[in-house]
């Protein structure tokens, strides 16, 4: 649960070249041989969390979103159906 927070401009980008300020993140890792950074001028960015939830919080002034909610990559099938069929056993005992 993210809550209660003011999250406000957050659009200054660390990660320009000649940049007056610098970030203490090492990024999010690596594509391609490229470093893939943590987005600027959003405010809260959830991927692929869907137990996580937003309330409360005072956002404003970011330049691209202020909350973003995105879903994150499909199971596989085998592990739907895997589950699915669990669930099918638990209510057979319930019943």
């Amino acid at each position: 649960m993210i809550e209660r927070n003011d999250v406000f401009w957050n659009n200054y980008n660390y990660f320009l070249s000649g940049s007056a300020f610098h970030t203490v993140s090492e990024g999010l890792g690596e594509l391609s041989g490229q470093t893939v950074n943590y987005p600027t001028g959003v405010g809260i960015v959830l991927y692929g969390s869907d137990t996580t939830s937003s309330a409360a919080n005072h956002v404003f002034g970011n330049y691209k979103w202020g909350i973003a909610s995105f879903s994150g990559p499909a199971k596989p099938h085998r592990q739907r159906r895997q589950r699915s069929e669990e669930r099918q056993q638990r209510n057979r005992r319930k019943t």
